[in-house]
């Protein structure tokens, strides 16, 4: 330590100073006193010794004074650096707790956010939980081996199984009928693994009581913790099935009906010129039989000329019929009766290589027209005949009585549980494919050729059956024949039917005033009246005739007018005659009456109204009861 300390450089600038006073100061003692050699020699020896005793003794001191400097220095230093990295460590303390502080507020947020989080999910698993229970569907959730996880409470519903039965089962345990369900299971797990929703697609099954059903299926594939499964939609159509079957038969007899309707309103639209060209050959016809000799073959053959004409005059009113326009009379009749007749009548008609067989077995009635069930058994029997050609073969024909009740009703028939009469008209004929049969009744509709058949027949037959609410049924094979099948409400009495017997025509001497555009009825009316011995007054012109009786109200005792006529119509003409004279007889004559009908006629005041067209002893009769009301009421 003391060689460290003598080569200190503040050491040494002391000790160089002592020694420059030291010389200096023998410097100056010998300059101002002589001393001797030796003793300055001892003196500045003694000198010497003393400074450097001093230096030594001032250097220890200041040795110990710098030590305890030193130390107390890097005592300070030390505690500094002690300071200085306590208030390093305080202030990344304090970072650390604002970090850790932020970071558990963090925390805390997010430990919230979780628990608001589960509690949301919580409640919506619930819902989603009462949605899958109680949805009106049924839900089943699938793993990829075809096993049942979750069902709802609608697939019970749907099956009639509950649901503890089949959780954990394969989905065909429920009892699912197709022809390959594991080809359409095998799809539905196709589209599952690419991502994609399957269906819809259509099952046959069979409930746990026995009843079949129809069900609809849809899946689509959902994850469920890591794992695919397949949610699968069964949806029960069998209603709807139902009552798509039922609203296509609906659709089809509207469809039926509208075409009915499309025919009336033709054949109305043509009945008017029709009836009034059967007017003219029925009425000459009769004026020209009166004066034939009864027993001569041209009062014969003119009777012939006048059945047929009033023949055409049916089948006019039974067109009419589709359009609502004219009321057929309708009573009990037997239809044995009709049909043994029609039957002798036929035979004349059809090929003599046909034979006819008829097995009728029942007496029973059935409310209808006469004429109407000759036109069926003959729209019937001469397709049959068609059908069968001229190579033959056998028409069967066929009346019996049945019951239908509700478990053993035909659905292609649909008709209520009761009692009816079935005619059946069947042919070993080549037979007809079911596109044919489908478009059997439309109107216009015929596989003869273009001059053969008008394709209105059928259509007629199925209007006639369906005023009756009756029902038909066409059973066909090609290449073995036809048989259809006729259903009528059956009664069992004639119901009080009773035959009227043939009177004589009344007559009268009374003015009569008579209306119609058509010159050729006004001459057949006028020579029909004064053949009953009426003083008659014609006119071809409503208005002239309007403008007749105003001039003479009180000279004619009746006014017979056509109804459908330009300038004024007949309707019209009576309501400017009645306004003039209230009492006056009118009788109104029309061979079309879309819009009017005899209870609209009668209570506007008119008497009568005559469907053309008309005979002698209609218009007698009419104009007769016509005059007579008339002066009852006068009186």
């Amino acid at each position: 330590m003391f060689g460290c300390a003598l080569i200190r450089e503040r050491f040494l600038y002391a000790s160089a100073a002592g020694m420059t006073l030291l010389v200096a100061y023998l410097g100056v003692s010998m300059a101002v006193t002589p001393i001797p050699a030796d003793l300055l020699f001892h003196n500045g020896l003694y000198l010497f010794a003393t400074n450097m005793l001093g230096m030594l003794i001032a250097y220890f001191l200041e040795f110990s004074a710098r030590r305890d400097f030193f130390l107390g220095y890097m005592l300070n230093r030390e505690q500094e650096k002690v300071t200085t990295l306590n208030t390093r460590l305080e202030e990344k303390v304090i970072r650390r707790t604002e970090a850790l502080s932020t970071t558990n507020a963090a925390l805390q947020r997010q430990i919230n956010e979780r628990k608001e989080i589960e509690t949301a999910l919580r409640e919506s698993r619930e819902r989603l939980k009462v949605l899958f229970d109680f949805a009106p569907d049924g839900y089943c959730m699938l793993s990829l081996k075809g096993d049942i996880i979750e069902a709802n409470q609608s697939v019970e519903t749907i099956t009639g199984v509950g649901r503890e039965a089949y959780i954990g089962k394969k989905v065909f345990d429920l009892g699912l009928v197709a022809s390959d369900p594991h080809r359409q299971a095998r799809a539905i797990l196709k589209a599952s693994l690419k991502g994609t929703p399957w269906g819809p697609g259509e099952f046959a099954i069979r409930r746990n009581d026995g009843r079949p059903a129809t069900v609809e299926v849809r899946s689509h594939p959902v994850r469920i913790d890591d794992q695919i499964c397949i949610l699968v939609m069964i949806r029960d159509v069998t209603d709807r099935k139902t009552q798509a079957k039922v609203r296509k038969r609906l659709e089809n007899k509207l469809t039926q009906a509208q075409k009915m309707e499309a025919v009336g309103t033709l054949a109305g639209g043509i009945a008017h010129d029709f009836n009034n060209i059967l007017s003219a050959i029925i009425g000459y016809t009769e004026l020209s039989r009166m004066d034939a000799p009864p027993d001569s073959a041209l009062h014969e053959n003119l009777g012939q000329i006048h059945t047929a004409g009033q023949r055409a005059k049916d089948l006019i009113q039974q067109i009419l019929t589709f359009s609502r326009q004219h009321d057929t009379e309708i009573k009990p009749v037997r239809v044995r009766a009709i049909l043994e007749e029609s039957l002798k009548l036929l035979r004349a008609s059809i090929p003599q290589a046909i034979e006819i067989r008829q097995r009728i077995a029942s007496e029973a009635f059935t409310l209808a027209n006469e004429t109407q069930l000759q036109q069926i058994l003959m729209n019937l029997c001469t397709n049959a005949a068609y059908a069968m050609g001229s190579g033959g073969g056998i028409l069967t024909v066929d009346l019996d009585d049945i019951t239908i009740d509700t478990s053993s009703a035909d659905p292609d028939i649909n008709l209520p549980a009761g009692a009816y009469l079935r005619l059946t008209v069947s042919d070993t004929g080549c037979g007809m494919p079911p596109e044919v049969v489908r478009r059997l009744f439309d109107p216009y509709y015929t596989t003869k050729p273009k001059g053969e058949g008008s394709g209105l027949g059928m259509a007629v037959v199925h209007g006639i059956v369906s005023r009756y609410q009756g029902a038909i049924k066409v059973d066909s094979v090609e290449g073995q024949g036809t048989a259809v099948r006729v259903y009528l409400v059956r009664q069992a009495k004639a119901g009080g039917a009773t035959a009227e017997k043939a009177a004589p025509l009344p007559t009268g001497t009374e003015p009569v005033l008579l209306v119609d555009d058509e010159s050729q009825l006004v001459t057949i009316g006028e020579q029909m009246l004064t053949r009953l011995g009426y003083r008659v007054t014609v006119s071809a012109d409503s208005v002239k005739a309007l403008e007749l009786f105003r001039v003479q109200p009180e000279a004619f005792a009746v006014v017979v007018t056509d109804m459908s006529m330009p300038k004024m119509s007949g309707v019209e003409l009576a309501r400017a005659i009645l306004s003039i004279r209230p009492d006056m007889p009118i009788v109104l004559c029309t061979g079309y009456s879309a819009g009017i009908d005899r209870e609209t006629v009668l209570s506007m005041g008119i008497r009568d109204l005559i469907m053309k067209p008309i005979t002698m002893q209609a218009l007698a009769l009419s104009v007769r009861q016509a005059i007579d009301a008339g002066q009852m009421s006068a009186r």
